[in-house]
């Protein structure tokens, strides 16, 4: 029976750096008189991966065996969402392996039912945490866009700079768009074709056909018609 750690570090969250995951890892071992045989680390991978889409994560993966222990910091270092966590515990918990995680207020591990369901459950709240923010973001980003404001450099086809607005000189751009209206016909009738059953390439060949245009003087593409309808659904 073996002891192992998993560490993964992102880019953008070097608060959890390698060093701090081993120390609290080490840290853990020795509050339950555990020997640390090998620690797994994914430097610089991303969490949106599942782990055994990871280059370490998939080699501790392969390498526990029946009654072998499993130490992570949190969830978020191991798993990409519930569904690929929640995999993974049914898994290891058929191969006789436990998952430990350092960081909880309580002792948590998969050894008993109730250690397996605590895990659980932070793994469905995270993701639900993570889908309420976006879904909160995503709603502040229509109401701004909605107003008028402006979100980034990127003008989305449909609109263009409000010249009369006040000009943010640190970011170098005007602070709010309008409809343009040469676009917003296109825009229009890019709907109705579309509402009209035509799939996105047709809908694509029809507005080359009657000489609409992209933007950037191009011809339209299935891709590209896609992308708009799908962000004003």
């Amino acid at each position: 029976m073996s002891t192992y750690a998993y560490i993964r570090v992102s880019t953008d969250q070097q608060q959890l750096s390698i060093e701090a995951q081993r120390e609290r890892l080490q840290a853990y071992c020795d509050f339950r008189n555990l020997h640390l045989d090998d620690i797994f680390a994914d430097p610089d991978v991303s969490g949106s991966k599942p782990i055994l889409s990871r280059p370490a994560g998939s080699r501790l993966c392969e390498t526990v065996k029946k009654g072998d222990d499993v130490i992570a910091v949190k969830l978020d270092r191991c798993f990409r969402d519930a569904a690929d966590g929640i995999n993974t515990l049914f898994w290891w918990q058929d191969q006789g392996v436990t998952l430990h995680l350092a960081d909880s207020s309580a002792i948590a591990d998969t050894r008993t039912a109730a250690g397996f369901l605590t895990i659980a459950i932070q793994l469905v709240v995270g993701q639900y945490e993570r889908m309420a923010t976006s879904e909160r973001t995503s709603q502040a980003m229509r109401s701004a866009q909605s107003n008028g404001k402006r979100m980034s450099k990127l003008l989305p086809y449909g609109f263009e700079e409000d010249t009369e607005s006040e000009f943010d000189q640190e970011v170098g751009m005007y602070e709010r768009i309008r409809e343009n209206p040469a676009e917003q016909t296109t825009l229009k009738d890019m709907q109705t074709l579309s509402e009209e059953g035509l799939g996105y390439q047709a809908v694509a060949n029809k507005l080359n056909e009657h000489g609409y245009n992209q933007r950037n003087g191009k011809p339209w593409s299935r891709q590209m018609v896609w992308g708009i309808i799908a962000r004003k659904k």
